[in-house]
C-alpha cells in the first residue's frame, strides 16, 4: 500500500530467509517519495534514499514467495480500520486484510521479521499498492478520476480526515496519499477523527456548508430541485468548498476546470446520496466488518462505539441538511445541529 514511499537509511537491504516469506527484505515507508524510487530499488540501480520525514512505523515486506505486504503499527488502529472499511462502501479498494493485537503471536512474528525495533503495537496487514500518487500527475488525470476525487472529498469530510484534500480547510493538500492504479484512485493512510467536544459544532457547520454546496452546484442551482449540468462556462466561486478543491487539483487533470468541477460534483453528489441513504442495518454491518478484523471493540484510548457514534452524528447532519437545504439559511444552522444530534 505504501510501497511507493520507500525510505532506506544508507544501503540496499540484505536478503534474509523466513519460513513464512522465503527470501525477503524489508523497507521502511515514508509519507514522501516518488514511484521512481521504488522502481530503482527493485531493479538495483539505487543504493541510497533520502530520509524525507520522521518514520511512520509502516514497513513493506518484499518476499520471494508471496506478494509484497505492508505492515503498519499505528497509535490508533481502530480509527484507521473504521475509516478503511467505511471507504469500501463508496467503491474504494479494501486496504486492511488483517489486524493482529500487540500481544499476538502474529504481531510478534512480523516485528521479528522487520527487526528494526518497531513499537509493540497492534499490527495492520495491508496490500502493497503499486501506482502513481496523484501528486505526480501532470495534467494526465481523466474525468473518471475526478469523479472519484469528488466522492473521496465527501468521505474525507464525513470522517473529519481534512488534511488530505483542500475542501473544508484551506491548505495545499496531501496528494501523496492518493494513488492511481490504472484509472482507479486508492486513498491511503485513512482516519476517522473524532473532533474535540469544543470543535464538534465547527465540524458540523463545515459539513453543512459542504452539503449545501454540493446540492446547489455551488449556488448555481436551486438545491431543493433536481440538479442540472453546469454550463460549459460556469464555475462556482473559489470560496465554495468544491470550488476550493477544483482550484487545488486542476493541475492534475487534462480537462478544463469547468469539466473537472462538473465531474467532481457528480462524484460528490453520488457519495452524498449513498451516505444519506445508509440505514441502521448498514451501520451495524460496518460494525460487524470492523469486529471481524479487530476481534474486540477497543484499544488503548479508542472505542468502536464512539467512532461509530461520530459517523452517526455526521449522518444526522447530512440527512437534516438534505431535508432542509432548499429552505434554510444561516440562522437555522443551530436548529439543524440540534436535529442532527437527536437523530444520532
Amino acid at each position: 500500500m505504501y510501497g511507493h514511499h520507500i525510505r532506506l537509511c544508507d544501503t540496499m537491504p540484505t536478503l534474509r530467509e523466513s519460513p513464512h516469506f522465503g527470501q525477503f527484505y524489508v523497507a521502511e515507508c515514508e509519507n514522501h517519495g516518488l514511484v521512481e524510487r521504488k522502481k530503482q530499488l527493485m531493479n538495483g540501480t539505487a543504493s541510497r534514499f533520502a530520509d524525507h520525514n520522521c518514520p511512520k512505523n509502516v514497513w513493506t515486506i518484499f518476499s520471494s514467495t508471496t506478494q509484497p505486504i505492508v505492515a503498519k503499527f499505528p497509535q490508533k488502529p481502530l480509527e484507521e480500520v473504521v475509516a478503511a472499511e467505511f471507504l469500501t462502501r463508496f467503491g474504494f479498494q479494501k486496504l486492511i486484510y488483517h489486524v493482529h493485537g500487540a500481544a499476538s503471536e502474529q504481531a510478534a512474528r512480523i516485528r521479528s521479521i522487520i527487526g528494526f525495533g518497531v513499537p509493540r503495537r497492534a499490527t495492520l496487514i495491508m496490500p502493497y499498492i503499486q501506482g502513481l500518487s496523484l501528486a505526480a500527475y501532470n495534467h494526465s488525470g481523466i474525468i473518471y478520476e475526478a469523479e472519484q476525487l469528488g466522492a473521496l472529498a465527501i468521505c474525507d469530510c464525513i470522517l473529519n480526515n481534512c488534511d488530505r484534500l483542500s475542501v473544508l480547510v484551506d491548505h495545499a493538500g496531501n496528494y501523496l496519499n492518493i494513488i492511481g492504479v490504472g484509472h482507479k484512485l486508492v486513498p491511503i493512510d485513512n482516519h476517522l477523527i473524532i473532533p474535540a467536544e469544543s470543535a464538534e459544532p465547527v465540524f458540523q457547520r463545515r459539513l453543512l456548508s459542504l452539503v449545501e454546496d454540493v446540492l446547489s452546484d455551488g449556488g448555481l442551482t436551486d438545491a431543493s430541485t433536481s440538479s442540472r449540468p453546469l454550463k460549459p462556462t460556469e464555475l462556482s466561486p473559489p470560496n465554495h468548498p468544491i470550488g476550493q478543491l477544483v482550484a487545488s487539483v486542476s493541475q492534475f487533470f487534462a480537462a478544463p476546470p469547468n469539466e473537472i468541477e462538473a465531474a467532481i460534483r457528480r462524484g460528490a453528489r453520488s457519495a452524498l446520496d449513498t451516505f444519506r441513504h445508509m440505514q441502521v442495518g448498514d451501520f451495524k454491518r460496518l460494525e460487524m466488518d470492523v469486529l471481524r478484523l479487530v476481534g474486540h471493540t477497543s484499544f488503548a484510548g479508542e472505542d468502536l462505539g464512539s467512532l461509530l457514534g461520530q459517523l452517526r452524528k455526521a449522518h444526522g447532519v447530512v440527512r437534516a441538511a438534505r431535508d432542509r437545504v432548499g429552505g434554510y439559511d444561516v440562522r437555522e444552522v443551530d436548529v439543524l445541529l440540534e436535529a442532527a444530534m437527536a437523530m444520532a
